[in-house]
C-alpha cells in the first residue's frame, strides 16, 4: 500500500482482489461542498470534459478507419516519448523476429 498526501487529498493505492489490473485507487478530497465548489457546476464541468473527450476518440476512430487515412510521422515536438519507445522497440524485437524462418521487422511506425 502506498499513501500520498497534500493539503486538499488523499491518495491511497493497494493491491486488491477484484480490481483492474490487481490496483485499488481511491482519492479522497477534502472539501466542502458550497464552500469550495459548487456540486452543479462541478457536474457541468465533468460532463462536458467527458463529452469533448467522447467525441475527440469517436472522430479519430472514424478518421483512422477510412481508406483515406494514411500515418504520418510522429511529432518530434509532441511526441519525442513515442518516438523514443518506438525506436528502442525496433532496436530490441527487430533482431528477435529476424531469427529462423520469420520474416524481419521492416518499419514500426
Amino acid at each position: 500500500m502506498s499513501a500520498t498526501c497534500s493539503v486538499d487529498r488523499s491518495i491511497l493505492k493497494r493491491d486488491g482482489r477484484g480490481a483492474v489490473n490487481g490496483r485499488v485507487d481511491r482519492t479522497d478530497w477534502d472539501a466542502v461542498e458550497g464552500v469550495d465548489y459548487d456540486l452543479a457546476e462541478l457536474t457541468r464541468v465533468w460532463t462536458e470534459t467527458n463529452d469533448q473527450d467522447r467525441r475527440i476518440v469517436e472522430e479519430n476512430a472514424f478518421g483512422i478507419l477510412s481508406p483515406a487515412y494514411e500515418p504520418g510521422p510522429y511529432s518530434e515536438l509532441h511526441e519525442g516519448g513515442v518516438i523514443q519507445f518506438v525506436e528502442w522497440y525496433a532496436a530490441f524485437i527487430g533482431p528477435r523476429l529476424a531469427e529462423g524462418d520469420r520474416p524481419a521487422l521492416r518499419s514500426v511506425a
